[in-house]
């Protein structure tokens, strides 16, 4: 190998060592509160507290704090707007619980890192953050 293709190799590797630091993910936080239950779950109510409107297809991240008798725990979830949400507006979700686990508190937020439906080879996924 040449002395200008290791410098190139060694320089590849340095370089994506160095690229996951850069990329940051940013996460936009959105206001959530928990609802009434509704059939096997309960209705969450994620509002749009940013100045922008958010187009259809924007993932939303979801971490519910829940409480059983003997222990806390956290649940995530993610799902994708079917429309756009202006900006103050209002757009629930049913997340589902099991029977002995109490909902406490919800966080949701918005994610660079997976911001929006991936259409690929004649599907779509929805990555949560």
């Amino acid at each position: 190998m040449s002395k200008l293709s290791t410098t190139a190799a060694l320089s590849g590797v340095l370089l994506l060592a160095v690229a996951p630091a850069s990329a940051a993910d940013v996460k936009t936080p959105l206001v959530c509160t928990i609802g009434p239950a509704s059939g096997p779950g309960f209705e969450l109510q994620i509002k749009n507290s940013t100045k922008a409107a958010l187009r259809a297809e924007t993932i939303v991240n979801i971490v519910a704090k829940w409480q059983r008798r003997s222990m806390p725990g956290e649940i995530d979830d993610c799902f994708a707007l079917r429309a756009p949400l202006a900006p103050g507006a209002v757009v629930p979700h049913v997340m589902k619980f099991d029977r002995d686990q109490n909902p406490r508190s919800c966080t949701a937020f918005l994610s660079s890192a997976h911001p929006s439906v991936v259409h690929a080879d004649g599907g779509t996924e929805t990555d949560c953050d």
